[in-house]
């Protein structure tokens, strides 16, 4: 990745600012390495990867804000130079978002320092700490010669580079966190907790869903999905060999592939005839999931044969009747359709 250089004379000022952060930053971490001497070596085995990772996200976080504000503000700026920091310390759909926003006229000031306009000495007042209250967000907040103004950040790691993936405005804040419903699955998949959030957006189906990294509690990826129509309640299963035709688990996990890896199926709709339908995503040998669009199977497997790679889909048919399909898992990795059946319900 290409490393970010300034580009005039102005670079002793900017560095002095660089290294005064690094000196308090060192003293307080020194301060704290002191005061916690007494703690036992158990304790601190638990908590040191998410400190690391905590000082590691603020300050990118705090480097990206001083070059940033600095080169805003110099009477002649170089667009071309900002968006070179923009892009490595920014993800690309934010950044997607802004413009899209910019574009159709809802955002005309930037999102970063709630402003219009820039000035340096925004810098001596910078201040980035960890918002306890919420997983995974970074408070952000200069003085700009009246009052406090307040970002709070999300942040996502792509290619060893933590980037900030988005801002809420602090007016904005209490509004998120009242309107937006979030459901928490930390025991479903092994190593990560599948976290999803409804759209901020009025009457939008559209989620979020975000798995997190249980030891860590770091973004491992995030998805967005947008279920046809339904309402999720945070209700949730792990698999198990005979789930109802009728059911309302939103997230149901089970090796659904026969590749030894849990996936997960979520719910993409509830029909009160055919049962509930659900969407499969699956997960590759590096922990990523990613949505089989191939997969025949809409709603759970009534039936699971491991050793013979076969799944059984039964649904009702109109007012009277059962299908039965029973598909298979080839050698080259495809579904074939091996038996399908139709019966009449009996009382």
């Amino acid at each position: 990745m290409e490393k970010v250089q300034f580009l005039d004379g102005n670079k002793n000022k900017i560095m002095k600012y660089i290294s005064l952060f690094i000196l308090m930053f060192s003293i307080q971490s020194c301060f704290q390495k002191n005061e916690q001497s007494s703690i036992s070596q158990k304790d601190i085995n638990g908590t040191e990867q998410i400190q690391e990772n905590d000082s590691l996200i603020i300050n990118t976080i705090k480097e990206f804000y001083i070059s940033y504000i600095f080169e805003n503000s110099k009477n002649e700026i170089n667009p071309s130079f900002i968006n070179k920091i923009k892009d490595k310390y920014i993800s690309k759909k934010l950044l997607q978002n802004i413009r899209n926003q910019m574009e159709n006229g809802s955002l005309d000031w930037d999102p970063f320092v709630n402003a219009q306009d820039f000035y340096d000495g925004w810098i001596k007042t910078l201040k980035v700490k960890k918002d306890e209250s919420v997983n995974n967000q970074y408070i952000v907040s200069y003085y700009n010669g009246k009052e406090d103004e307040k970002m709070y950040l999300g942040v996502i790691k792509e290619k060893n580079q933590y980037k900030i993936d988005f801002i809420i405005r602090h007016d904005n804040k209490i509004i998120k966190q009242e309107n937006l419903q979030e459901c928490f699955y930390k025991k479903l998949l092994k190593d990560k907790t599948i976290h999803i959030m409804k759209s901020e957006i009025v009457n939008s189906q559209d989620l979020k869903i975000t798995l997190i990294d249980s030891k860590s509690n770091i973004i491992f990826q995030e998805l967005n999905y947008t279920p046809f129509s339904f309402d999720f309640n945070c209700k949730s299963t792990a698999f198990t060999d005979d789930i109802p035709l009728h059911n309302d688990y939103e997230i149901i996990v089970g090796d659904y592939n026969f590749d030894s890896l849990d996936d997960f199926a979520i719910v993409y709709d509830n029909s009160i005839n055919t049962g509930t339908i659900y969407t499969y995503f699956f997960q590759n040998l590096e922990g990523f999931f990613e949505e089989d669009k191939l997969f025949p199977v809409r709603l759970i497997p009534s039936k699971i044969n491991k050793i013979n790679k076969t799944l059984e889909q039964v649904s009702i048919v109109g007012c009277c009747k059962i299908n039965t399909v029973i598909y298979q898992l080839t050698d080259d990795n495809k579904w074939v359709v091996i038996s399908s059946k139709q019966k009449n319900i009996t009382n």
